[in-house]
């Protein structure tokens, strides 16, 4: 009852063919509504998964920078304490931009694994860029910790400072790795968005199916022009029978041979079916 086809313009036609009219447009109307809610709702593309996946990611990096800001700016009215120096504001964005690197390949790395086999090579290249900035991380929060040097400098020990600013300045060195995060993730959020309505399909519906004004089929012209034209070669070749049939009757020496034939024919078939029934 239905075919389909696709022509040179990527058009696709559906056909219905029924008996009754009105169910052969509801069945081409069902195949279009069905086909654009399944491209719209059921196919899943990467832009689309991975918008949903920054978007969470997202509200988390948000909700994290805030409280973070907030403790800052509670701490700092406080202890009245004053903006760290140039040098410290160097040494913390350098920490704030190595912390954001590691993120951005464990967040290329956890999108990466949904979708890609784990003995992929860019899995393993991933890996390894991961695991490399980590080492550094924990070398430098290692030699933070230990009050051999910042940490996230070069040369200014956190042991020569006060307790207060030190803690302040964690503080500090918290919102803006939180800032640089969540600036990486809002734009990353913003191409997916812009990837997902890009590659998303859509349907464009030229024409719905309508109750056809004539039939499709028995075509009568045809029939009746097929009908006389067959008619006209039985009728044709009736007549060249009839009148072979009659010149052959009238030859007596013919008609003896082609009745002995017949004879002949008939007992052939009697022979025939009985070998048939015993097998």
């Amino acid at each position: 009852m239905i075919t389909v086809d696709v022509t040179r313009e990527d058009l696709l036609i559906v056909t219905a063919r029924s008996k009754r009219p009105q169910l052969a447009a509801d069945l081409v109307n069902s195949f279009i509504t069905n086909l654009d809610l399944f491209l719209k709702e059921k196919s899943m593309t990467k832009g689309k998964y991975e918008r949903v996946f920054l978007g969470e990611r997202l509200t988390t990096a948000s909700n994290e920078l805030t409280t973070a800001e907030e403790s800052l700016q509670a701490y700092q009215q406080r202890h009245k304490t004053i903006l760290p120096s140039e040098e410290l504001k160097a040494a913390i964005k350098a920490y704030a931009d190595l912390k954001l690197q590691l993120f951005a390949k464990e967040l290329e790395y956890e999108i990466a694994d949904r979708y890609t086999a784990s003995d992929n090579p860019y899995i393993t290249t991933l890996s390894r860029e991961r695991r490399a900035f980590r080492n550094k991380i924990e070398e430098i929060e290692s030699a933070d910790s230990a009050g051999k040097g910042f940490g996230v400098g070069f040369g200014i020990s956190f042991r020569n400072l006060p307790a207060v600013q030190t803690k302040y300045l964690r503080r500090y060195r918290d919102v803006r790795v939180k800032e640089e995060v969540y600036a990486f993730i809002l734009q990353q959020f913003e191409q997916a968005k812009i990837m997902e309505v890009r590659d998303t399909p859509t349907i464009t519906i030229l024409d719905r199916g309508r109750v056809p004004e004539r039939k499709i089929a028995p075509k009568r012209l045809k029939l009746v022009v097929l009908g006389l034209i067959i008619g006209f070669l039985i009728g044709l070749l009736a007549v060249v029978f009839s009148d072979f049939y009659s010149g052959f009757r009238r030859d007596e020496r013919s008609f003896p041979v082609l009745r002995d034939l017949f004879i002949g024919l008939k007992s052939d078939l009697v022979v025939l079916r009985a070998v048939l029934r015993k097998r």
